[in-house]
């Protein structure tokens, strides 16, 4: 009985539930890269387009309910449309702020979750790419800045190995540390993580299942490979 009152007092919301808007977000946004890559452009806006729908509709029926039927399906739809612009907004102010206090050379991150991470190694790879996690570990999407994707190749070994360094040790910087960080990328980054001073022991990689051919669209045919490493 006493841990029933507890939780219908200090345990009723706790200080996490923030971090749901925002996730909720980077999520969909996380799957629908990496659905580009896998399916093309308009497969992947169709299918989020879908996966939208549903989620709109599953939260205004739990709206509904909860209103005991006193809200309209239009109003709790309404409703379930401004939490998901509210959750967009969240996402994007936080990692517009990130990324301008970053000031990264190469790559931008954006706020993502454990399950976009979780959904995309079993999607790409049949797996969960183990790796340690903690409580209030956050997880970031990691992406190339969008005027460098497919043009890499226009910088030396040396100058990417050296930009991929930089923008490691600025992430340290300025995340908490056993921060998760994944993506996914045509051709490896393994040789070059690691003389960025990524510890192997904190760092996983495997091959996905997207076609190497879809990598045509960045430059040349490579396979894709599925990442993932936390700062220490």
């Amino acid at each position: 009985m006493q841990v029933l009152k507890k939780h219908f007092s200090i345990g009723l919301i706790y200080k996490e539930v923030g971090r749901l808007f925002p996730a909720l977000a980077g999520t969909l946004i996380s799957l629908f890269y990496q659905f580009i890559n896998l399916y093309g452009l308009i497969p992947a806006a169709l299918l989020m387009l879908f996966i939208l729908g549903m989620i709109t509709g599953l939260a205004a029926l739990s709206l509904q309910l909860i209103s005991l039927f006193n809200l309209s399906i239009v109003q709790s739809t309404w409703l379930a449309c401004i939490g998901g612009g509210f959750s967009f907004l969240a996402w994007i102010t936080i990692n517009i702020n990130i990324n301008r206090q970053a000031g990264l050379q190469i790559i931008k991150i954006n706020y993502s979750s454990r399950t976009a991470f979780i959904l995309l190694s079993l999607i790409l790879s049949n797996q969960i790419l183990p790796i340690r996690v903690e409580p209030g570990t956050q997880f970031w999407d990691l992406h190339f800045k969008p005027h460098l994707a497919g043009n890499l190749g226009t910088l030396r070994s040396d100058q990417l190995t050296a930009a991929i360094q930089a923008d490691y040790l600025r992430l340290r910087e300025i995340l908490p540390a056993n921060t998760i960080l994944f993506g996914c990328t045509p051709g490896s980054l393994e040789k070059r993580l690691r003389a960025a001073g990524v510890k192997p022991s904190d760092f996983t990689m495997v091959k996905t299942i997207i076609p190497p051919e879809h990598a045509k669209i960045f430059g040349p045919r490579r396979s894709f490979f599925l990442y993932v490493f936390r700062l220490s």
